[in-house]
């Protein structure tokens, strides 16, 4: 159907929502994303009687209502009702993902979905938790104490089985097992039905898997916003005239968050004016952009520094939206020059509020000097939009494993070491291969590390 790019779920005759537990908007964010993500298109998501008008009798209504099946309406672009022919292709492929995830989305009524998201780096040698909510949208409910987490380390072995720890309301919680430096894990998840379906997230898994890699983590520089560690706030060209980032105690509305992401006892974030008013649009960035910078941050002494923070982007509200993004930049020169890391937006499911997690090694982008800083750009340049953001738990962190039979520290093996070795001989001083003493078997390890640590 044309024109509107609109993607409308039921109710058209009605307002008050169709009793889906958000079943609609959750399946629309992706398509909506999967859609912009082909040529950058915004679609509006809604159900028909909220963003459109009033539809009586239509066939969404009718395939929802009486049939119980999840149904959309996808307007698709214009400029008119009657579309020119240069349209019919890109209006294709845009629209064919979405309408693939779909098809997929319905080929299974369980779904794993990961409110933390999955881990993208572990510490080696240590447990680490991980989320997964677990729900049935139709069919038989899932059988108590089926729920598992399944986990090898490496390729060779096989797959072992871990109870999820059930947290209520379809939360649930698993542990990744340890592994040492430098090694893969490779994890699924499973559940079963009543009636005896089985279910795993990756849909094909054993054969395919969840994959993390386990290092050795150095924590450089931690800032959870509670106190002031040197940001600052305005570029030259800053032109908002309300919204502009604060660290505060934010105060929850349907676009900004109402608590900060670290765990209580903390409570401050920075966010684009931490005050509710009363209504949505009275505080939020208004008339152009707000910018955050961090202080001047020096990665010389970090091998491979990682750089993490948790994000909250709303632009799904109000009369036009999600038409604006949320723009992340790097800088090695103390921002005389900048490179970017991210752009959220203008659509998808990071782009309707929540607070989400994201992370990258800082050589894919720049040479890490002395006078490394970040910039955080939010902007609201279309009339009608309601856009808010804010950040949280800002941190460097340097990962790698250590070098063994580096016993000095300067990163290489060497004459030294050797020496260290041979007068620790009979110890646990001079162990190398973890078995407890310093014997042959170390000696033959380290000499097969000899040179330049990697």
């Amino acid at each position: 159907h044309s024109h509107g790019e609109y993607i409308l779920y039921p109710w058209a005759y009605q307002g008050g929502g169709c009793g889906d537990d958000g079943m609609h908007q959750e399946v629309g964010e992706v398509m909506q994303s999967l859609i912009a993500s082909v040529h950058g298109h915004s679609y509006t998501l809604g159900s028909c009687y909220d963003v459109l008008y009033v539809a009586a009798g239509g066939s969404v209504d009718w395939t929802w209502g009486d049939q119980g099946v999840l149904s959309y309406t996808i307007e698709l672009r214009g400029p008119d009702f009657v579309v020119p022919p240069s349209t019919i292709i890109p209006n294709s492929e845009e629209v064919y993902p979405a309408a693939l995830y779909l098809t997929e989305w319905c080929s299974s009524p369980m779904k794993f979905t990961f409110p933390e998201g999955l881990p993208q780096i572990v510490q080696a040698n240590e447990e680490t938790p991980v989320r997964v909510d677990i729900s049935i949208w139709g069919g038989a409910p899932i059988n108590p104490g089926t729920e598992m987490l399944y986990a090898r380390i490496g390729s060779d072995d096989p797959f072992t089985g871990y109870e999820l720890t059930d947290l209520g309301n379809g939360d649930y919680e698993g542990m990744l097992p340890a592994a040492p430096c430098g090694r893969e894990i490779h994890y699924y998840f499973q559940a079963e039905t009543t009636d005896g379906m089985t279910f795993t997230s990756p849909e094909e898994a054993p054969d395919s898997f969840y994959a993390v890699d386990a290092w050795e983590i150095d924590v450089a520089f931690a800032d959870d916003m509670e106190s002031d560690q040197g940001w600052t706030v305005g570029d030259v060209d800053d032109d908002a005239d309300t919204g502009i980032w604060e660290r505060v105690n934010p105060e929850g509305t349907a676009a900004q968050p109402e608590d900060d992401h670290t765990a209580p006892p903390g409570v401050n974030c920075w966010v684009t004016d931490g005050d509710a008013g009363n209504s949505i649009g009275d505080y939020d960035i208004d008339g152009g952009k707000t910018t955050l910078f961090t202080p001047s941050l020096d990665l010389t002494d970090t091998g491979d520094p990682v750089i993490s923070y948790w994000r909250w982007y709303s632009n799904d509200e109000g009369a036009d939206p999600n038409n604006d993004i949320f723009v992340v930049d790097i800088s090695a020169d103390g921002g005389d020059n900048w490179t970017n890391v991210e752009t959220v937006g203008p659509a998808g499911p990071e782009s309707s509020g929540g607070w989400f997690y994201h992370e990258f090694h800082v050589g894919d982008f720049i040479e890490p000097t002395a006078d490394v800083k970040m910039r955080f750009i939010a902007s609201d340049e279309q009339s009608g939009s309601i856009v808010e953001a804010a950040l949280d738990d800002f941190t460097i962190m340097e990962i790698g494993c250590p070098c063994e039979g580096d016993f000095d520290g300067d990163g290489d093996v060497d004459t030294a070491d050797l020496l260290f070795l041979l007068s620790a001989w009979g110890t646990g001083d001079g162990d190398v291969d973890g078995d407890g003493d310093t014997d042959t078997a170390d000696l033959l390890a380290l000499l097969a590390n000899w040179g330049e640590c990697p």
